[in-house]
Order: C-alpha cells, then structure tokens, then sequence
C-alpha cells in the first residue's frame, strides 16, 4: 500500500497545476491555519513539522538538490528541482522541543501545502495536547504537574511514540488521497472548474480527463473497503472538530463562495466535509457503487430509509432542487410556500387572509368560480394543483358543497391523484356549514353594531334574515334590512367577522346538525400545523390519498 501513495505523490507532483484549489506555501499556510482557528503555526513551525515529517508538503521545489530520504525528485526545469514528499514519519526518540532544533536554513526550498493539509494540522495538535483543564491549576496545581508528567512520559514511551508514527501516517496518506480526486470531484461538489491558461498546449479539461483514468487505476488498487474507512474516520473527525451536524448540512446546500468563505472550526469542519465527498464521488465513479452520503457516517447516523421519507430521496447533494427545497423547509430554513389554500369565494377568501394574508409560506387562492373545466375555464386551477405536485406543496381547497359541478371537478382531480392535502366540501355552504342562522344572525348584529347600527336597526336584522338557508340569501336579506349593513358578505371584514367568532367558540352548537370542531377552525389549525412542519410532504404524498368522496386523507393500497 505504501508504493500506491507514493505513486500518487508523483503523480500528483507531476501535473500539480491541475489542482482546483491552489497549493500554498509555507507562509499562506500558516495564515491558512490560523483562520481556520489552530495555534502555534509560524511560518518557523511549519517549516519544522515538514522536516521532521510530521507534515507532508504536495509539492517541493528547491533551487538546490535536497538529499533527503523519501524525497524524489520528479524534475529537474532549468535550475528548479521539483520534488514528491514520500518521506515516512520516523518513530522519533523524544518529540520533545523538537520544533526549536535547528534546520538547514541555508536550503532554499519552498514548500506548496493543498488546503487539505489542515486535516494533519488538526491532528497534530489533537495527538499532542495535553489532556488538562484550562482551571486545573487553580482547582489543584499539584494534580496539574502530575497530568503533564504523565503526557510527557506517554511522548517517551517507545509504544506510544510508534503509534504517533502510525497515525500520522495514516492520515497524510489520506490527504494524499483526497488531494489526488480533488480535480476530478471538486466541480461536482461546488459547481465550479478552473479556468485553463491561454496558449496551453493540452487544456485542463484533457488533463482531469487523464487524471480520472488514474484515479480509476489508483482506487481499483485500493479498494473500496479501504477507502470507505479512511471516509467515516475523516467524518468522525469532521464532529470531533464541530459537533453541529445538522448544520454541516446545512451549509452543504449553501452557495460553494459562501460555503468556502468559512472560517473558524465550523470553515475547518466543512473542508474535512468535502474531503470525504471527494472520495465518495471518486470511489461511486470507479465502483459504479452508491455510497452513503457523508452525513450518514460520523457519530450519529440516519435510519434506513429514514432520508427518503422525510426528504423524498435518500441522498441529499447529488438530488434535484426540490428534495434539498424539502430538506430545508424540514428545519425551517426554508420560508418559500410551503402550503396553497383554495376558496371558491369572497367570503372564506377573506376570513383566512385576515390570518395568514402575511405569511409567504400560505398561498391563498380566490378561485372566483374557475373551478370547472369548460371551455378551458377552471384550467388553470387543474395546472395550479399539478405545479404544486411538482413543487412538494400541500392542497387544501374548501369548496361549497352545493354546487354540484364544481364538487365534480374537484373530485377528479382527486380520482386523477392531483391533490396531496386536503379537501372540505361544506353543506351547503361556508356560512351554513360552519354556523346555525342563530349564531350567523349574532354575528351579523356585532356587525352592525360596529358599522354604528341603533337599537331600533338591529330589531329589523332578525326578521330580515330568519328565512334564509344558504350564505347568498342572508348577506342579501342583511344587505336589504338597514343601510349599516350594505356591505356584508364582501371582502375580508366580513370573513373576519366569521373567523373571530368560530376561534372564541370552535365547536359546534348543540343544536346543531353535526358535533366536535367547526370546518373553519380545523382548516386554520391544518394550515398553521402544515406551515410550523408538522406534517411532511414525501411521506404524506408517499402513503396517503385524498377520498374524493370525503375530501380526507386515506391510506394507499401499497
């Protein structure tokens, strides 16, 4: 396996300007590690960890030969030595104030770092950090000394400093890896290439294009075995760094500028998090095997299945925009419309736009009779409720009961499975199917009072409108009975109106034909409970139909 990694190493060196992101030298490095919130890295230090190789540099170049055990020369340009780095870290006696040991300064070389060597970094800091509280000195400082005497023998001890040699190992042999798929993934992963040099005699597009038949060779010899375990170490280390994986998630679906803007430990995080997609992509590419998804690995990992229920897909990065549009809406994030409500009037329009006519997650839809197909009328209903199939938004409609054909329409849209959501046919009409005359004629009163109806007015309000049986005959007969109520049954007042009184009483009367929550009230609550996530919209979609004789949900014969 050791020959494989230093195979790569040339190759690596050998067609370096194809790296889409760009190596960096010792002092971009050291800035590089300080935004990225690791300490004690001087341009000094740096140079140090290479030379004791602790650090591994993707690129040499010398104005000088180095005679150095493990560092091959690839080229030889008019004075310019170009190296690979194929050094093993030695089992060194005593790591101990090694940094300070003098270096041959007088070589002059640079040294070229892809940004994934912040991973080694990471772990060199982890591997010799002492495992004391930062209040230890002041809770025991006697019990402080006997921590650090106790690191500072573990560094001694011969076992200990060979398995420091075996995991720095490790991981540099990783980077190696995922430095080597960089540019045959990196454009898959932030939907961006490196532009070629003019007057280049073979394009870069040529050279990636060799590069994937390499990597095709390299991971065959591999293993994909192998490789899967060298990617849930990176992603355990990746909530070793930040723990916030719902976050790292997140910030995956963001915009690849912004995403690589980061800084901080979370910015480190993210890099680690690329990493391991690189493999994934790279290995999926060659094995012509689906893997699972970075955020599948780590500590805590996702039940079968569990993605493609709540998302609609069980692979988040590579899916369409509308399963990462789901993902979003899932965690709040996403504030785009979540559900579409249809009325068939003025009336129940305006009621719930006096409640949700704010909020940009509820569509509200006044369909002002277009419900019937005939003539092309009531067409673009059918397209609005295909569309929002197509986007993953939930249908409700609330339709009059008494009008038979747009009962029928609606009902083939069921039969036709263009509804997911919920239909409320309402005997036999909003007024009349939410309210008894009684309470309609008390708040048709209220009404009037607030438009400044006297007392004398509202004694001719009853027998206006005790005839009446349908939500058309009483706001005539009201608009008919004094002058203070000419505008009842029109815009969003009036909806109010209904809506306030059915929120200070939701349940039925007694008297009346039917018991438990009035319609109006159950559609208010569905709408609030479909825009705070309550419901989500692959598994509703999946296992429930809408009855198109009851307009409720049933369960698919799956």
């Amino acid at each position: 396996m050791t020959e494989i990694y230093s195979q790569i190493r040339r190759k690596t060196v050998t067609n370096s300007e194809i790296a889409q992101q760009e190596f960096l030298t010792q002092s971009k490095f050291s800035n590089y590690c300080k935004d990225y919130g690791l300490s004690l890295v001087s341009v000094r230090n740096i140079e140090a960890m290479w030379w004791h190789g602790l650090l591994q540099a993707d690129l040499v170049c010398s104005s000088e030969h180095i005679d150095m055990v493990g560092l091959e020369l690839i080229e030889n340009n008019a004075g310019v030595y170009t190296f690979a780095d194929n050094r093993t870290v030695p089992v060194i006696k005593d790591w101990g104030g090694c940094l300070t040991e003098k270096i041959e300064d007088e070589i002059k070389t640079k040294l070229y770092f892809h940004p994934f060597r912040l991973y080694a970094m990471y772990h060199i800091q982890r591997i010799f950090s002492y495992n004391l509280s930062p209040i230890q000195h002041l809770l025991n400082n006697e019990g402080a000394k006997t921590v650090e005497n106790f690191h500072n023998d573990r560094f001694e001890d011969s076992n200990t400093r060979s398995i420091i040699s075996e995991k720095i190992t490790k991981i540099n042999n990783a980077i190696t890896l995922a430095v080597f798929c960089e540019p045959y993934a990196y454009s898959k992963v932030y939907n961006k290439i490196k532009i070629s040099p003019p007057d280049t005699e073979v394009s870069l597009k040529e050279k990636i294009k060799t590069r994937t038949d390499e990597i095709e060779n390299i991971l065959s010899d591999i293993g994909i075995n192998e490789i899967e375990k060298i990617r849930s170490d990176i992603c355990f280390d990746v909530e070793v760094i930040d723990p916030n994986k719902m976050l790292h998630i997140l910030l995956r679906m963001m915009n690849s500028h912004l995403r690589q803007g980061l800084k901080g430990k979370i910015g480190g995080a993210m890099l680690l998090f690329s990493m391991a997609e690189f493999l994934r992509l790279s290995t999926e590419y060659v094995f012509k095997k689906k893997l699972p998804e970075e955020d599948e690995l780590g500590f805590g990992v996702w039940m079968k299945d569990v993605k493609k229920d709540i998302f609609g897909a069980n692979r988040l990065y590579d899916s369409d925009s509308s399963v990462k549009r789901e993902f979003f809406r899932q965690y709040g994030a996403d504030h785009s419309t979540k559900v579409r409500c249809y009325f068939e009037g003025e009336t129940e329009y305006g009621a719930f736009n006096s409640l949700f006519g704010l909020s940009n997650r509820v569509d509200l839809i006044n369909l002002k009779g277009n419900v019937v197909e005939k003539g092309g009328k009531g067409v673009a209903f059918r397209e609005s409720l295909r569309t929002d199939i197509k986007n993953k938004v939930f249908s409700i409609i609330v339709i009059d009961a008494d009008r038979d054909d747009y009962v029928r329409a609606v009902q083939r849209a069921c039969e036709d499975d263009e509804i997911c959501g919920r239909v409320f046919f309402l005997e036999p009409d909003f007024e009349f199917g939410n309210f008894t005359l009684s309470e309609l004629t008390q708040i048709i009163r209220r009404y009037a009072i607030g438009e400044g109806a006297s007392d004398s007015d509202l004694e001719k309000i009853d027998p206006a409108v005790a005839n009446s049986n349908s939500g058309k005959k009483l706001e005539q007969a009201a608009r008919n009975s004094i002058p203070e109520l000419v505008n009842v049954g029109k815009g969003e007042e009036w909806g109010n109106s209904l809506l306030e009184f059915a929120l200070n009483q939701p349940e039925y009367p007694s008297d009346y034909i039917k018991s438990g929550q009035r319609v109006i009230v159950e559609v208010a609550e569905l709408l609030l409970r479909a825009v705070s996530g309550s419901f989500n919209y692959n598994t509703t979609r999946s296992k429930f139909k809408v009855d198109p004789i009851t307009g409720e949900l049933v369960l698919r014969n799956i």
